[in-house]
């Protein structure tokens, strides 16, 4: 497991040991190189003093030529078990005696060499003038091994190793104690936090262990909690007010819908005894009514018309609001563009249109009836609001994407300023008061798109023409 998924007391423990650790480990590291150093320092000015007493006390046999008494002076040397080696050399750098007397001549330097001590490889070795007086009578030659050095080493090493293991031991139960002192009030945190989370419980408060940064912190977590508890339960009223409003709502059109309805369909008989009264009329008349009367006569079936046209639209708004799901089947979108060009021919017979058709969107499992709706709402608008001052053009394209089948429908007509866009799917809103229209076609086009989960965009600039794309997703 990586360092930064362990738990945090397991952090602490880790981070206490290897601190703790390190530092043993270099204070050893310097406690070890400095007794190496001074120790070698030791022993080589223990072997020069040593070496200065031999020299001393051999000036009498190199004084009056006695290597019998040499040999005596460099035998007291077994005293020192280090001493390996030691040889007296005459004025002439002939080896005059040697320790100890097993060891051959060619075991010792064969000439001495520059006066001083010094280590070499294992041994620490070096040449001793033997001075009478101003006049220099030989030179003494010790040789020592350094097995007081090892010796001291390995003793120290014993120590230290006890030391580590007292000091790794300490700390290991020292971190124990400190961790939890202060890995307690960060789990307590955490586990206020993880209750919170699972039961979405904000009335809870973490427990404030000290003044240090984690209790400042406990505190602003507990002040964050109490707003969030607040915020919650003031939501939570918000939430219950607003259930009860879209209850209110959704009744209210209900009862809008019902009242749709009713009046719709009641306005029905009352207009068809209306219009035969009409037809009554104009037959009573038929003889004796002027022009006046013709006039008046038109105007109110021109009226009961519009009025017949807007019962049919209310009709279908209903319609759209009880009957939100429709019968799914698969579409063949080109043969439903030609039985709505075809059902719409005494409009484009009025005006020269051409009519694109690109379909990349064939094929779609929708509402037959209610995509008939779309498009016959788009097309037929797309010709009726056209330019006077150009040839009126209509483009239809589909194509996928995400998901969706999207048809656009788009033309070179009157098109809307900015300000108008924003209302071109209102109820009953109109724009050009000279093309005949209720002003619910678009209305009905988006309540249909949107129930079935879709959404219908419009891009379109005054005097340049509109777009109007559907996204019907496929299903």
């Amino acid at each position: 497991m990586r360092f930064k998924d362990l738990p945090i007391r397991q952090k602490l423990v880790s981070i206490i040991m290897l601190t703790s650790g390190a530092v043993l480990i270099l204070t050893v590291a310097g406690f070890f190189a400095y007794e190496f150093f001074t120790f070698r320092h030791t022993i080589m000015q223990h072997l020069t003093t040593l070496g200065k007493i031999v020299a001393y006390n051999s000036t009498a046999a190199l004084a009056f030529d006695d290597p019998d008494e040499a040999v005596e002076i460099l035998s007291a040397l077994k005293a020192e078990k280090h001493i390996v080696a030691a040889g007296l050399y005459d004025i002439n750098g002939k080896l005059f005696s040697h320790y100890p007397a097993h060891m051959l001549a060619t075991d010792f330097p064969s000439l001495p060499s520059k006066e001083g001590f010094f280590f070499d490889e294992s041994f620490l070795q070096g040449f001793q003038p033997v001075v009478q007086g101003n006049k220099r009578l030989g030179t003494l030659y010790i040789k020592s091994d350094l097995g007081a050095l090892e010796d001291r080493l390995k003793l120290y090493f014993i120590i230290v190793v006890l030391i580590m293991a007292f000091s790794s031991l300490l700390a290991f139960l020292l971190s124990k104690i400190m961790e939890k002192r202060i890995s307690d009030p960060i789990l307590d945190l955490a586990d206020t936090a993880r209750s919170v989370y699972e039961h979405g419980d904000y009335s809870v408060r973490a427990m404030k262990q000290g003044k240090d940064e984690i209790g400042s912190f406990t505190d602003a977590f507990n002040k964050m909690l109490m707003r969030i508890e607040e915020q919650s339960n003031t939501l939570s009223d918000f939430n219950n007010q607003l259930q009860l409003k879209v209850a209110e709502l959704q009744k209210t059109n209900a009862d809008l819908d019902n009242f749709i309805y009713t009046a719709s369909h009641d306005l029905k008989a009352p207009i068809s005894n209306i219009e035969g009264l009409v037809i009554s009329l104009n037959e009573e008349l038929s003889t004796t009514k002027n022009q006046q009367t013709e006039l008046i006569l038109q105007i109110i079936e021109v009226s009961i018309q519009k009025f017949k046209n807007t019962i049919l639209d209310l009709t279908e708004i209903a319609k759209i609001q009880k009957e939100i799901d429709s019968e799914i089947e698969e579409v063949d979108i080109q043969l439903l563009l030609d039985e709505i060009i075809s059902s719409i021919q005494n409009i484009i017979t009025k005006v020269d249109v051409e009519i694109q058709i690109n379909l990349s969107c064939k094929i779609i499992r929708y509402s037959k009836k209610n995509l008939r709706s779309i498009l016959y709402n788009l097309i037929s608008n797309a010709i009726k609001y056209h330019s006077p001052h150009r040839k009126p053009e209509v483009r239809i394209n589909t194509w996928t994407s995400d998901g969706y089948c999207i048809i656009s429908v788009k033309d070179n007509g009157l098109g809307l300023a900015p300000y108008q866009k924003e209302k071109v799917f209102a109820m009953f809103k109109r724009f050009h008061d000279h093309v005949e229209g209720t002003g619910i076609g678009l209305y009905i086009v988006k309540r249909i798109v949107e129930n079935s989960g879709g959404k219908i965009e419009v891009e379109t600039e005054k005097e340049v023409g509109s777009e109007f794309k559907v996204y019907l997703k496929m299903q």
